[in-house]
């Protein structure tokens, strides 16, 4: 079983841990994210001042699933600055695999994830067979949050939202240049992302949810069509997905897919095979 562990779940806009102590007891805790695109000097020296501040002793093993952790050299470097703190890194890759092979394992099927952002893979044995988006902010993410929010940026700058949700808008962004401007930094993925979730005690709801299905269908029509003929069923991981999971439902009908799970948070499933894999080893 799993002792003295250390496991994280790392996506664009923070890290969800789990520790689990020499006795086996879990504890969750969140951290800040991993992703590359924050990496600098003063990254490294704010994630070592965390750990130092955290209470957890001893060396802890590492098994680390990341976004934009699918680069050895970004492997690489991450595993030495966090050897340096300390800990024994046992695995690290893509937050994608990690939750591949704990939520599919050797069986055939699908794993759709919708974040922040989007990607649609297939697997069977353990091994990724094809993929479909994933392409980041500027030529893909359909379906995800920052998609929802993309779409909605748009019809407030071209002025087709209703009257209360424009001026919902309009109060956050009052300038429209200086949102034109902000577009343009890859920060904002994130900061759009958000209006997934801030939306939701908007008026207009009846218009909120055809955003959420148009892009959703957008999902569709670039992913889930094209899956392959002999698959049926998969994982869809997010918490925006799980939000969504209705809608998400009928459009899996359309295209013949089924789904065995929505999960928000997949790192209770990546400790449990993590878990199961140590007792199977």
């Amino acid at each position: 079983m799993l002792r003295n562990a250390l496991i994280g779940d790392s996506g664009g806009s923070g890290t969800t841990w789990c520790h689990v102590d020499r006795e086996g007891r879990r504890r969750q805790f969140q951290g800040p994210s991993y992703h590359p695109a924050y990496w600098s000097d003063d990254f490294w020296g704010q994630s070592s001042e965390y750990w130092k501040q955290s209470g957890i002793e001893g060396g802890p093993e590492v098994y680390l699933y990341g976004a934009g952790l699918g680069n050895e050299n970004h492997c690489a470097s991450l595993k030495h600055h966090l050897e340096g703190i300390g800990f024994r890194v046992k695995e690290m890759s893509s937050d994608v695999q990690g939750i591949a092979q704990a939520a599919l394992g050797k069986k055939r099927g699908y794993l759709a994830i919708l974040g922040t952002g989007s990607v649609y893979q297939e697997y069977d044995q353990g091994k990724m067979l094809r993929q479909l988006g994933g392409y980041g902010h500027l030529f893909g993410d359909e379906g995800s949050a920052y998609g929802f929010g993309r779409i909605l940026v748009r019809k407030y700058l071209d002025g087709l939202l209703p009257g209360s949700l424009y001026k919902w808008m309009e109060e956050k962004y009052p300038s429209r240049e200086s949102l034109l401007a902000a577009l343009s930094h890859s920060s904002m993925k994130y900061e759009l992302g958000q209006l997934a979730v801030q939306s939701q005690n908007c008026q207009e709801k009846e218009f909120i949810e055809e955003i959420h299905l148009e892009n959703l269908k957008a999902f569709q029509e670039s992913c889930l069509k094209h899956h392959s003929e002999d698959l049926k069923t998969g994982y869809f991981v997010g918490s925006y997905a799980v939000a969504q999971s209705g809608k998400i439902k009928q459009l899996l009908e359309e295209v013949n897919l089924e789904v065995e799970e929505f999960v928000a948070e997949p790192i209770e499933l990546i400790v449990d095979f993590l878990d199961w894999k140590s007792l199977n080893l």
